[in-house]
């Protein structure tokens, strides 16, 4: 089996936003040094998305959001401000902190879930994921895919898995090369050569916003009851010849984080809130998932136990 590893940031509340390799790199680092401790060595090929800034190699245009931002959060602070009494300044700065995450932050995913936006990133992630994939050969190999995904990144990775493993053949890219990639990716899915090991979630606003999509509403909603549940086997957590998992690490004093496997059928618990204690207050707590000792150790420690599972 070829491991596959994809990294997907989320919200990127910073004025001039910089690459997430650091990030990446320092997660990674801990997850291998782990996974040797428990053993089980894992050579991953890694692929690292880039979205919503212009310090990127993807020509999609969702490149023009961190601009686009920075324009508006620099217009709206152009007033005159009254600095009268101290209790009034220290409002203002808590107003600016709140605009800042606003418009530099949480713009992020209000832009991924509108119609334009979630066109250009999922064409931006599938397009990365695609051309860095070396395995499009017809050799018979079997390719376990592992996603490490915080904030939106976790919508967006949501996203991909359904448009590779969901019923439909959905797109949403232009280019012939990467239309003709794409529609050999969901043939290798849908034949069970390319399989979800292990979906990895890091503060995820997955559960409040489930309303932007009417299907899954629906779904949810039921008979009226709201008794029913997504089935995650459209998104490839599914039991095979490896049982795929689903890991959502969440911080109750994180304001962008939920438990969301109440929305999922999860068979054989196969979708787990995991709570986690990051140390910080909010807003800082949400950017802390990163640099935590406890998240990549408990994923080491769930794909050494899907390597050593026989299914079946």
């Amino acid at each position: 089996m070829r491991e596959i590893i994809l990294y997907i940031h989320g919200i990127t509340p910073a004025p001039y936003p910089g690459l997430h390799k650091k990030k990446y790199d320092g997660f990674h680092q801990l997850l291998s040094k782990n996974l040797k401790n428990l053993d089980c060595p894992m050579e991953f090929h890694r692929v690292d998305v880039e979205w919503g800034f212009e310090e990127q190699a993807s020509p999609t245009e969702d490149r023009i959001l961190s601009e686009m931002e920075r324009w508006l959060f620099r217009k709206m602070d152009e007033r005159p401000v009254r600095r009268k009494k101290l209790s009034w300044r220290g409002w203002l700065d808590v107003q600016r902190s709140i605009r800042n995450y606003l418009v530099l932050g949480f713009n992020d995913v209000v832009y991924y879930i509108s119609e334009d936006g979630k066109k250009q990133v999922r064409k931006n992630v599938l397009s990365t994921l695609l051309n860095n994939l070396p395995f499009l050969k017809d050799d018979g190999d079997q390719y376990m895919l592992t996603i490490i995904a915080h904030s939106a990144g976790t919508l967006i990775a949501h996203d991909v898995l359904f448009i590779l493993f969901g019923p439909g053949r959905q797109h949403f890219l232009t280019e012939p090369q990467d239309l003709e990639v794409l529609g050999q990716l969901q043939d290798l899915a849908g034949s069970g050569r390319l399989a979800v090991r292990r979906l990895i979630t890091m503060g995820s606003p997955l559960a409040p916003l489930i309303v932007r999509s009417e299907e899954l509403m629906r779904i949810i909603r039921g008979d009226g009851r709201f008794d029913g549940k997504i089935d995650e086997e459209t998104i490839g957590i599914r039991r095979g010849a490896v049982t795929s998992r689903w890991l959502n690490f969440w911080d109750e004093r994180d304001a962008f984080s939920y438990p969301l496997s109440f929305m999922y059928i999860s068979r054989d618990q196969a979708v787990e809130d995991i709570p986690v204690t990051l140390g910080k207050g909010f807003p800082d707590v949400h950017r802390q998932y990163w640099y935590s000792d406890e998240i990549p150790r408990r994923v080491a420690e769930s794909l050494a136990e899907s390597l050593a599972e026989k299914v079946t």
